[in-house]
């Protein structure tokens, strides 16, 4: 406090003053206080803030009531239970209660409280507070019912996407055993036009195969597996293994450095990195062998995530597609580069998200792209 004889004010007066102050704080204080006399367990003080929260008409009201009143049939059944407690440690720290107010509906609360002591240390008195979460409490609860619908929604999605994959295989494959046999018992008979036509057909076949069994793929990333500790460097030594064939039909060069020991879906991290690197190899410019760099570090923003980047020399991709390039079935065709089902980065996307990650691409056409994405390395 400072000295009031400096300033020409009373003692007596800077004191009053402090005592409003005081006052008007506990009063004011949007979480609710209470005093409880330890013996009666009746309420020997409360301020404002609880009187208006419960909707009582002045102080007066509550001062004198058990406290037990001012709890839920339920909630009081809890009362011995944290009655020992307090007796025994002098405080209660962050129960979650429920109270009721003068009209009986109930408001969540969470109660901390601490022990008045006398001169010999006996218990004689609590100080509590109560602090009213019953809007977060109902925020929480309409989280729970959009979380339950957002899973059931997504089950039902993955029954339709199996149920469409089954069904539709049947009459494609259909489709592409009638096609074949009219291509080898009458593709002589045909003309050029009729020959053509017949090679779309099958080729529409093909593709739409390939969208339906990735599309069943997609569905089922990240499901019933579990994180576990892999050293990404040694995983990009599998997928350049697997990937050897194109490598060397490309004779292309995968360089890497920086790549760390994080915790990441096995399975899925591997197609990541497969489906980059593909993506690489599939788009390279005319008569340039593709180079491919992949490294990582940690996000300076993000320090519990690393920073990915995946950089080729390829053909690039235009500014205005650099964001569609995700959706799923999305293909940018090219006109030397028209296979695939588009469903590839989606699967990358996808991937990212299950470890907490975003993914985007930044790129030049006739230069090259880099891949950055994110993925966070705890639990």
């Amino acid at each position: 406090m400072a000295d009031s004889s400096n300033i020409g004010v009373p003692d007596s007066l800077l004191e009053t003053v402090e005592k409003d102050q005081l006052k008007w704080l506990y009063d004011n204080d949007p979480v609710m206080h209470f005093s409880v006399n330890a013996k009666t367990e009746r309420i020997i003080k409360c301020n404002k803030t609880a009187v208006t929260v419960l909707g009582y008409d002045s102080k007066e009201d509550l001062i004198g009531l058990p406290i037990r009143a001012l709890y839920s049939e339920k909630a009081a059944l809890k009362i011995p239970e944290y009655l020992n407690t307090f007796r025994t440690t002098g405080r209660l720290k962050n129960i979650e209660q429920e109270m009721l107010t003068k009209d009986g509906k109930p408001i969540a609360i969470i109660l901390n409280s601490n022990a008045i002591r006398d001169e010999d240390g006996n218990i004689i008195a609590s100080q509590s507070t109560c602090t009213d979460i019953s809007k977060l409490k109902a925020v929480e609860k309409l989280l729970q019912e959009q979380k339950e619908k957002l899973e059931t929604a997504n089950r039902d999605l993955e029954r339709f996407v199996t149920i469409c994959s089954h069904d539709l295989k049947e009459p494609l494959a259909t489709v592409k055993f009638c096609s074949d046999i009219i291509q080898k018992i009458y593709g002589d008979k045909l003309d050029k036009k009729g020959n053509e036509y017949l090679s779309y057909i099958q080729e529409a076949t093909d593709r739409l195969a390939r969208q339906i069994t990735d599309l069943a793929d997609h569905a089922k990333l990240g499901k019933n597996v579990d994180k576990e500790w892999v050293d990404i460097k040694e995983l990009l030594a599998i997928v350049k293994y697997d990937l050897t064939k194109q490598i060397s039909a490309k004779k292309a060069t995968i360089k890497a450095n920086g790549l760390p020991k994080t915790l990441v879906y096995r399975t899925e991290f591997r197609l990541l990195l497969q489906n980059l690197i593909s993506n690489a190899l599939k788009y390279q410019r005319d008569d340039i062998a593709p180079q491919v760099h992949i490294a990582a570090r940690r996000d300076e923003q993000f320090p519990d995530h690393w920073l990915f980047t995946v950089a080729d020399n390829g053909m690039g991709i235009d500014m205005q597609h650099q964001e569609e390039i995700f959706l799923i079935f999305n293909r940018l065709v090219h006109k030397t580069h028209s296979s695939g089902s588009g469903v590839g980065l989606a699967h990358c996307e996808k991937i990212v998200e299950l470890h907490n990650g975003t993914i985007w691409v930044e790129s030049i056409l006739n230069t090259g792209s880099t891949f950055f994405f994110t993925i966070k390395d705890v639990q």
